[in-house]
């Protein structure tokens, strides 16, 4: 009899930890196809220079993929995207890009998306560009311009509708940036809104440190003027009154003429700048012919248009890049 017993207890227990087995194994695929589900609700954004790659990787975190279109080192103003690339963009979620003229291939590519189920984003909204004053050519306001200039001045502005495009290079602005795609990504994922704030007041905190970074160099700057080789700079004069002397205009293809190089010649000698600053993804023989002819030092300038193998190799982002253009700027900023 009492062996009976234990066997039917035996035969319970085994009933109830068959059940508590099937009962697991009943939550692990409920865990499992909640996974799934999240992953299958990451957002594609595609973007277009290394700024917007960056600031939507750290406002989104793990429930945004990232695709930045621009390749390496290319410079946006000139790049044209693949029959490939377009299809990228086309099977996204968003497009995020710069805007005011800055890409010359985006109207192609909005007007294709005009059919597509695509959020697109102006990244440079409810920013208050600068008028394109064209500065590489305007160095000296008392000097009589050529003919030259002024058509090179009027191409620059039909590039950009009249205005310059690199407010980011500006912590305030970029500040805007970070906000614009923050609301973006609370449009479209409005169950992640907790997170993306979290991930966006960090950023906003960083933006914040990097302005009054950029405030104490220019207080201590023995003088406000550099050369540099792409006028892509005017933010800095306007936020911090730091005036670029530029030698190509708003887009890097806009090369000097004869007149202009001499301008910037003779300006740099009378003010004995002994630095000059070219740019990460742009090579300029000018501006080393420039360098050579008044004894100036080069230094870089990075102008987060477009990340290099390096930025990506060292882990580079946004903050740090701007913190080392302020490094390259207190020894140029002095002697």
């Amino acid at each position: 009899m009492k062996m009976k017993l234990t066997v039917l207890l035996l035969l319970f227990f085994i009933v109830i930890l068959g059940a508590c087995n099937a009962s697991n194994n009943e939550e692990e695929l409920i865990d499992g196809e909640t996974e799934n589900t999240i992953t299958e609700e990451v957002l594609t954004v595609v973007t277009t220079t290394f700024v917007l790659e960056d600031f939507t990787r750290k406002i989104g975190g793990e429930h945004v993929d990232v695709i930045n279109v621009v390749p390496l080192g290319a410079d946006a103003h000139s790049f044209e995207p693949t029959a490939r690339q377009m299809i990228e963009i086309m099977e996204a979620d968003a497009f995020v890009y710069n805007g005011a003229g800055f890409e010359g291939f985006v109207d192609a590519v909005l007007k294709s998306m005009e059919k597509e189920d695509v959020v697109a984003l102006q990244a440079s909204n409810n920013i208050p560009l600068r008028e394109d004053d064209d500065e590489h050519v305007d160095v000296h306001e008392e000097d009589e311009h050529s003919d030259e200039n002024l058509d090179v001045h009027e191409e620059d502005e039909h590039l950009h509708a009249g205005v310059d495009p690199h407010a980011w290079l500006d912590p305030v602005y970029a500040l805007q940036y970070a906000k614009n795609i923050y609301d973006l990504l609370v449009q479209l994922q409005p169950e992640f809104e907790e997170q993306f704030t979290e991930n966006y007041t960090n950023l906003k905190i960083e933006l914040e440190n990097l302005h009054v970074e950029f405030e104490e160099m220019v207080s201590t700057a023995e003088r406000n003027q550099f050369i540099v080789s792409h006028a892509g700079y005017g933010y800095w004069e306007q936020r911090y009154g730091l005036e670029q002397i530029a030698i190509s205009g708003l887009s890097p293809t806009n090369e000097p003429s004869q007149r202009q190089v001499e301008e910037i010649l003779e300006l740099g000698q009378s003010l004995n700048l002994t630095h000059l600053f070219v740019e990460q993804n742009f090579t300029s023989k000018i501006a080393e012919m420039i360098a050579d002819e008044i004894g100036a030092d080069i230094l870089y300038l990075h102008n987060l248009e477009a990340a290099t193998q390096e930025d990506i190799d060292n882990g580079e982002n946004y903050i740090s890049i701007m913190r080392g253009n302020i490094e390259a700027l207190k020894q140029g900023l002095n002697k």
